[in-house]
């Protein structure tokens, strides 16, 4: 770069000014172009969400869903409505009904429902017992101080032998 004598600034050389200018004026270009491209792709889906094509897709896609549903449902009540069926749901509630009984009345259902009570009664309390155990072992062992050697224990004792 070149000084201008008195001044103290130094001034760019022709070229690299030129550069930057061309390569401002390209951004600048991309920039609208980019914004250009936004603008007709907004237009596009614009004028096609509002096309009479789009409008009788959605019609024929609803006029047909309606139409499934309606089949459907008829479908569902005549089954319903058959004499098979109804002999099928009044033959599985007598069926139902009559297992129920049987085993409210049955001595091996009440002695299997006492004896399943029982061994979950028996049960809990051991596990009760298990609990309030290892509770007081945790206690006593961070509460007692470390046992104490009792007379007569054998200990070790280091020896220096040198």
């Amino acid at each position: 770069m070149e000084t201008q004598p008195g001044n103290g600034q130094q001034q760019e050389p022709a070229g690299e000014s030129e550069a930057q200018g061309s390569q401002n004026r390209s951004a600048q270009e991309l920039m609208d172009e980019l914004n250009r491209l936004g603008t007709k792709f907004v237009e596009v889906v614009d004028v096609a969400w509002n096309s009479e094509q789009r409008r009788r897709v959605e019609d024929d896609l609803r006029k047909g869903l309606e139409s499934l549903a309606t089949s459907l449902e008829d479908g569902i009540k005549k089954v319903g409505e058959s004499k098979q069926a109804r002999e099928f749901i009044d033959t599985a509630e007598d069926v139902a009904e009559s297992v129920s009984a049987k085993m409210r009345t049955s001595k091996v259902a009440n002695d299997l429902a006492d004896a399943l009570a029982g061994g979950l009664r028996a049960l809990s309390e051991s596990m009760d017992r298990l609990a309030k155990d290892m509770r007081a072992k945790s206690e006593s062992e961070t509460t007692a101080p470390p046992p104490a050697a009792e007379a007569g224990d054998p200990q070790d004792i280091p020896i220096d032998r040198g």
